[in-house]
Formats: C-alpha cells, structure tokens, sequence
C-alpha cells in the first residue's frame, strides 16, 4: 500500500511505501507461525498484545527505500551470518574485520535518522535537533563521513547464555556527559551517540572503523542494570495482571 507526499530522504513529491522503522529482519525470529509477535507491557493496566507487523509509517519513496535496503542486506549479512567476515572471540568481545565501513555505518545512520523522523510514540525521546538534516543529507549523498562522527555501541543482549530477540522502546541518556540513545533491537543493544562533543574511550573502542573493523560486545541482562529493571517491571506487571484475572 502506498500514499501520495514527501519522502523524508530525497524530498521530491512521490508515493510512499509503508516504511518500516526498524527492518523487517530483526522481527523475523520473534514470528510465530500465524506471522505474530507478542508485545509485552509493563504496566499493569495494558495487556499484553499481538502484532503482526513491525513498526511502519508512510516515510519513503520507494527508490529511497531500496538505497536502504542494500545497507540493510549487508548489516543483515554481518549480524546473522552470510557474508564472508574475519572474526575472533576475545572474553566477552567480538572482534571483526574486514567490513564495508561505508554500508555498514550508513546502516546505522539510516537506523537512527528513522528513529528521529517517526511519529510513533514508541520513538518519543529520540531528538535529533539540528543533526536530522545532517543525517539525511549524509544519507542521501551515500557519504557515511569519518568514523570518529556519529558513532554507535553495539552488543548482544544475552538471557542464560542465549542471545534473545526482543525489542525496548530507544531512551535518551547522559553518559559521561554526553547525550546518547539507546535501544534493544531484535535482542541486540544500540547506543547511538548524536553530539558534536568528544566520545567517551569506552564506548568509542567498539564504534565501527573506516578500516573495517567493529568490536561487539555481548552480555548478560543481568548484567546491564538498566535492562535488569526494565524486565523486572514487565514480570511485575504480568503478575499483577494475572491475579486480577483470577
């Protein structure tokens, strides 16, 4: 289905696709087998509730949806396996080489650009001021600039030693002075830095290099205090739930 306006990339008066927010590939592994996902509240007086379609609104052209498609392919490729990447596990790191810097970081760029522009309330606290033109010029000029701009932290979340796929609304936080926001994707945990001050060193170790080379992390949730409450208030909020039903 497509509607007549803007698209937010390019600009020009077109029809729009019914653009996805997040791509569809990070949904994929949560289907079950009526092509659903489960959306798990944490609040106690709104239910849990199915959903068969990831979060879309009408964005873009759909020349401009296929510019971001092939970054979306390769990110696809390096994160779930299909292209061809030197890696090697250190403790709890992932050390990769080899990567296309530029489909990979326009990758990234794309994903918090449409964060930014979505009207959703789930995106609700993603606020990027003066750096949303920025990002959509860089996106629409395939330039992905220097490495040391725009960075992100990637890590997979794990729950008993298992990587899940599951989804948190993003956040905006201040880490280390710097403004950041963050997000579970598909069970993998961004932190998206906008700002034009200095990265903290250690967040900007694992920001993907112009020479190819990322450095995941993946760790418990448990370990990550933020996500730890989170999920304690969605267990709390389904036992509540439950005893009102019975």
């Amino acid at each position: 289905m497509k509607l007549k306006g803007q698209c937010q990339l390019c600009l020009a008066e077109k029809e729009l696709c019914h653009s996805h927010i997040y791509p569809e590939f990070f949904y994929k592994p949560m289907y079950d087998d009526n092509h659903r996902f489960i959306v798990q509240s944490n609040n106690s007086e709104i239910p849990d509730r199915f959903k068969q379609k990831g979060l879309r609104e009408y964005l873009l052209c759909s020349d401009c949806e296929l510019r971001f498609s092939v970054y979306e392919k390769y990110a696809r490729e390096v994160i779930y396996g299909g292209t061809q990447v030197y890696s090697a596990i250190n403790g709890p790191e992932l050390h990769l080489k080899g990567l296309d810097y530029t489909k990979f970081k326009l990758f990234l760029l794309s994903l918090i650009w449409r964060m930014g522009i979505a009207a959703n309330q789930f995106f609700i606290e993603v606020e990027l001021g003066p750096y949303e033109e920025i990002l959509r010029s860089r996106l629409i000029k395939n330039d992905p600039g220097p490495d040391n701009e725009f960075g992100c932290f990637i890590a997979g979340v794990k729950i008993n030693g298992e990587l899940g796929h599951w989804f948190l609304p993003p956040s905006k936080v201040k880490l280390e002075g710097r403004f950041c926001h963050r997000a579970v994707i598909g069970g993998l945990f961004f932190m998206f830095f906008i700002t034009n001050q200095d990265f903290p060193q250690s967040a900007k170790r694992h920001f993907i290099k112009a020479d190819g080379t990322l450095i995941l992390r993946a760790d418990e949730l448990t370990d990550i205090p933020f996500l730890r409450e989170e999920c304690f208030d969605i267990v709390k909020a389904k036992r509540v739930r439950e005893l009102q039903s019975t």
